[in-house]
């Protein structure tokens, strides 16, 4: 899938990132699809082609417990680099289960502003959250995800 044009966002070590934005290709609700192909993208890093709930199951994949307090802690001590998938937990999201701790994927971009930048679709848009984003937003980050060396 090849996306449509970029938008460039300037991280805190002066890198600039180029998000992807795609057509209508990409369905609204693929948050897994939209996080891997733009970790592919921007990253190099070539995630497995699964769904969201699958994803921390997969032989290929290793997780680290997170939570929002303790990601910029994480973040200075290399544990959650960028490039990492983030299990996300939403009490809105229409996807949750009860089973699973969380329906949604991002990915962690670096750091703006020295607060944690995440890239992910929410239906049909895409954005650049960051942190307190998410605490403003009642999002919980549970994991980070990364492939096995």
């Amino acid at each position: 899938m090849i996306p449509l044009e970029f938008k460039v966002e300037i991280l805190d070590d002066s890198h600039e990132i180029k998000i992807p934005i795609f057509g209508p290709e990409l369905p609204p609700d693929r948050c897994s699809t939209y996080a891997r192909l733009a970790a592919e993208l921007i990253f190099g890093i070539h995630y497995p082609e699964i769904g969201t709930k699958q994803m921390r199951f997969e032989h290929e994949i290793e997780t680290v417990q997170v939570s929002n307090s303790q990601l910029p802690e994480l973040v200075g001590r290399g544990t959650v680099r960028p490039g990492m998938l983030l299990g996300v937990y939403s009490a809105r999201n229409r996807y949750n289960d009860g089973i699973h701790p969380y329906a949604h994927l991002a990915l962690f971009l670096g750091q703006q502003a020295r607060v944690p930048l995440f890239l992910e679709q929410l239906g049909k848009r895409i954005r650049t959250p960051n942190l307190m984003d998410y605490d403003l937003e009642g999002f919980e980050i549970k994991e980070a995800l990364f492939l096995r060396n």
